[in-house]
């Protein structure tokens, strides 16, 4: 059975990062990056930086306080202008029996960025959802910026 109660989106904080690191290894494992070796120090200390200054995570808690969702998002300058800040989303990843209303996550998202002073939001599609991913992203006024492509060494 899906579970879907009313969502409550909330910024992670420090006191998270453990139970934030427990369900992205799914993320991680289940991703075409998992044929990267996983570092669990590394893991914990780049959460902590992304929650505390590089950027932000938004949880969500399913009734017994458990992390079901998270949406994380990093700060950068382009290289062509170091005062300019834009935001990226790093990854995205629910449980499976999680069903979220996507738009409230972009828009949250998008709120947060411009409070802390983003000019643009980049959002990825990969894998098996990547349709579904360009539908909503172009539904919710978002342009098609560059494609990458991956070739392992």
């Amino acid at each position: 059975m899906r579970e879907h109660d009313n969502q409550d989106l909330t910024l992670a904080a420090e006191n998270d990062i453990a139970a934030l690191y427990g369900l992205l290894k799914g993320f991680h494992e289940g991703s075409i990056w998992g044929k990267i070796p996983r570092s669990d120090a590394d893991c914990i200390e780049y959460l902590s930086e992304l929650v505390n200054d590089k950027g932000f995570v938004i949880i969500n808690k399913d009734k017994n306080g458990d992390i079901v969702a998270a949406l994380g998002v990093l700060f950068a300058a382009p290289w062509y202008n170091k005062s300019a800040k834009l935001a990226l989303e790093i990854f995205w990843y629910k449980q499976p029996n999680i069903r979220l209303e996507a738009k409230e996550w972009i828009l949250l998202a998008e709120n947060i960025c411009k409070i802390k002073g983003a000019c643009a939001i980049e959002f990825s599609s990969v894998g098996l959802r990547r349709k579904a991913l360009e539908r909503l992203y172009h539904r919710a006024g978002y342009v098609e910026a560059e494609r990458y492509y991956l070739r392992w060494l």
